[in-house]
């Protein structure tokens, strides 16, 4: 009996130990921590381009705790692209140091939300917009959250894809996470503006405290993925 053709793997990710595992488990939580609360990110994704929140839903008892869960399994679901399209890019990286570079990316991607939750709270508190701004917070949970999921099966890919798959995946995995910061600036946009005055604002509020701290950040990720490697 002739054995099927082996297909050649576009990185090295898929002969590491416990990745598949990994990904499984990913799933499974992803699903489980769903379903906790699957009425609530119902409503979350209903009133996303909503002005105001019409929460129908009123069982809020395992919504924190799923939000939680989906909020890990995302972080986690982009330090794998995010490591894997490193990898693409700086060749150097050995097969030894992908899980090295796996938790930088991890650290990082926590860095970014962690920045991103504190900077909205301030920015309401300051603005006194402590009605408008959780529901600005909400969305970026949202299409955070909902761009994981759409990068989980390209993550998938990714390990296990062919040398003519792996850099179209690469490219709608960016285009998705271009997407959804898009989406992000859109919904901050149909809430504050109102006026030249305010998209002066939150055009400054782009350039100063999103595109540069991302800017500091890929400059250091970089650096210290470096240090690692050498």
């Amino acid at each position: 009996m002739q054995s099927l053709p082996m297909i050649e793997r576009a990185t090295t990710w898929a002969d590491l130990p416990f990745v598949g595992i990994v990904l499984m488990v990913l799933c499974a939580a992803i699903i489980c921590s769903y379903n906790m609360a699957r009425n609530y990110h119902r409503e979350l994704l209903r009133n996303f381009f909503r002005d105001k929140d019409r929460f129908a839903y009123a069982d809020y008892s395992n919504s924190l705790l799923s939000s939680i869960l989906l909020i890990v399994c995302t972080i986690i679901i982009y330090g794998f692209f995010f490591t894997i399209v490193n990898s693409h890019f700086t060749p150097a990286i050995t097969q030894s140091d992908y899980w090295w570079v796996l938790l930088i990316m991890i650290g990082v991607v926590v860095v970014w939300v962690v920045y991103q939750w504190l900077l909205l709270k301030a920015t309401g508190y300051c603005a006194n917009i402590g009605t408008t701004m959780p529901i600005l917070v909400r969305s970026l949970f949202v299409s955070f959250v909902i761009s994981g999921l759409l990068l989980y099966p390209i993550v998938v890919g990714l390990v296990f894809a062919s040398q003519a798959l792996f850099t179209p995946l690469i490219y709608i995995g960016l285009c998705i996470v271009i997407i959804s910061v898009l989406l992000f600036v859109a919904r901050a946009i149909q809430l504050f503006l109102s006026g030249i005055d305010t998209a002066c604002y939150l055009f400054l509020y782009l350039c100063t405290l999103e595109i540069l701290p991302v800017l500091l950040l890929q400059k250091t990720t970089e650096m210290v993925v470096e240090n690692v490697l050498n």
